[in-house]
């Protein structure tokens, strides 16, 4: 009668699916067909209900496991109260046994079920920042001109997100512009020559590392003059700007910090 109890308390908590109880059921029938339940004499259903019980109880964990012998102990006092009438000892043993149990259970049970919540939580926080950062540019350089491309192609869509929300205010702030998205399409605007200015050169004066995971990676050093072109011309465009870069997770860089050019 216990072992049933306990078994059926156990199975919400063991997350079990159908082919457990087959397999178990299974090795009992097959017991019985080659006849191996003449050793047990005739305790081969007790012997796979033990299986059963200790494989839930494996899979449901101490405090759950507490909790459902806890209740078990509870259940077969009342029923053994109700039965003979009288409040033995045994039964006053049993029931006090089986609160404790049933609460140690519970509240450790509750515990685990709220540390295990928050442990997924903080894996799903770490699997967004991941993705987040493998999605930005994974070098100073494609920074730059990750940002005059989305310029030159007026898409907010991409240029925005190199940006940090404060960043992002800032780059707004810089020519006047309510957001990031607006700044975006007014500088696509003053874009004169698209597929030149798509096509600036970086040269190594523009990106200075700042320490740790900290770069610099001035756009106002972009040049767009070619090889044998004039550097005095004035850019197919606007300049980007000044852009302090952070790394996220060791992947990509993100723009934390937006200075408008001086010229």
């Amino acid at each position: 009668m216990a072992l049933i109890v306990v078994a059926a308390l156990l199975v919400p908590f063991a997350g079990w699916s159908w082919w457990q109880p087959a397999i178990i059921v299974g090795g009992w029938l097959v017991a019985r067909l080659a006849r191996i339940d003449r050793l047990l004499r005739g305790w081969d259903a007790y012997a796979a209900g033990v299986v059963a019980t200790g494989w839930l109880a494996n899979d449901a964990g101490p405090w759950a496991c507490a909790l459902a012998f806890g209740a078990a102990a509870v259940a077969i006092a009342v029923i053994h109260l109700l039965r003979t009438r009288r409040l033995s000892a045994f039964v006053v043993t049993l029931c006090a046994a089986g609160l404790i149990a049933g609460i140690a259970g519970g509240l450790g049970y509750d515990i685990q079920q709220r540390n295990t919540a928050e442990q997924q939580r903080q894996q799903a926080e770490q699997q967004q920042r991941f993705e987040a950062a493998d999605a930005l540019p994974h070098t100073p350089n494609e920074v730059l001109l990750a940002l005059v491309g989305a310029i030159a192609k007026n898409a907010p869509l991409r240029g925005c997100p190199l940006f940090s929300p404060t960043a992002a205010a800032q780059f707004a702030n810089s020519i006047g512009a309510p957001n990031c998205a607006t700044a975006v399409g007014q500088l696509a605007t003053r874009v004169t020559d698209h597929d030149r200015y798509n096509s600036p050169f970086v040269p190594g004066s523009a990106l200075s590392a700042s320490g740790g995971e900290h770069v610099v990676a001035d756009g106002c050093e972009l040049d767009w003059s070619g090889v044998l072109g004039d550097r005095d011309a004035p850019p197919p465009g606007p300049r980007v700007g000044r852009l302090e870069l952070e790394r996220q997770q060791q992947i990509g860089y993100l723009i934390v910090s937006y200075t408008a050019c001086q010229r």
